[in-house]
C-alpha cells in the first residue's frame, strides 16, 4: 500500500514523455559509470573499478576547480584544467577500450603531471593542491606494479624535492 493510497488521494499520473526522459538519463548515467567489463579476470576487474573511482573523482574536483578557477578570472588555471580534464577522459577511454593495466598505470603519473604545475603557479609546496600529490601516491600503491611504483615513488619524490628548492631559492614567488 503507498503513501498516496493510505492518505485517500491518488498518486499523481506522470507522462509518457517525461517517464522516458528520466529513463534516458538513467542509462545514460549508469552507462557512463560503468566500467569496463573484463570477463573473466577478477584483478583486472576490480582495477577497473578503482581506476574508475580514481578518474571520476579526478574529474569531479578539477570540475568544481575549473569553476572556482573561471570565478576568479584565472584564465591559465582553467585551460589547464581542461586540458588535464581531456587526459583523464582520454585515459577513461582507453580503460574501456580493454587496455585497463595501461590507464591504471597511467592515472597516476597524470595526476602528477596536473598537482606539480597547479602548486607552482600558486603557493609551491604550501598549495593545497598537494593533497593530490598524497592521493597520488595511494593510487600508485593499488594500480601499478612494483617496479612502477618504486620509478613513480622515486619521481615523485625528486618532483617534490624540485619545488622545495625552485621555491626556497626565489624562482618562484608565492605568499610564504
Amino acid at each position: 500500500v503507498g503513501l498516496a493510497r493510505v492518505s485517500g488521494r491518488r498518486a499523481p499520473r506522470r507522462s509518457f514523455i517525461a517517464d522516458a526522459m528520466e529513463t534516458r538519463v538513467v542509462n545514460s548515467l549508469r552507462q557512463m559509470l560503468s566500467t569496463a567489463a573484463v570477463p573473466g579476470a577478477t584483478e583486472v576487474a576490480a582495477l577497473a573499478r578503482i581506476f574508475d573511482i580514481g578518474a571520476l573523482m579526478g574529474l569531479v574536483v578539477l570540475c568544481a576547480g575549473m569553476a572556482v578557477n573561471a570565478a576568479a578570472g584565472e584564465s591559465i588555471m582553467v585551460a589547464f584544467e581542461v586540458a588535464a580534464i581531456a587526459a583523464l577522459l582520454a585515459l577513461r577511454a582507453v580503460a574501456r577500450r580493454g587496455h585497463v593495466r595501461w590507464a591504471c598505470s597511467a592515472l597516476p603519473v597524470v595526476l602528477i603531471l596536473l598537482v606539480v604545475p597547479a602548486s607552482l603557479a600558486r603557493d609551491g609546496v604550501h598549495d593545497s593542491a598537494m593533497v593530490g600529490l598524497a592521493a597520488a601516491m595511494v593510487l600508485a600503491g593499488v594500480m601499478m606494479s612494483a617496479r612502477a611504483l618504486i620509478a613513480f615513488v622515486a619521481l615523485t619524490t625528486a618532483a617534490l624535492a624540485a619545488m622545495g628548492y625552485v621555491e626556497m631559492t626565489g624562482l618562484v614567488h608565492n605568499r610564504f
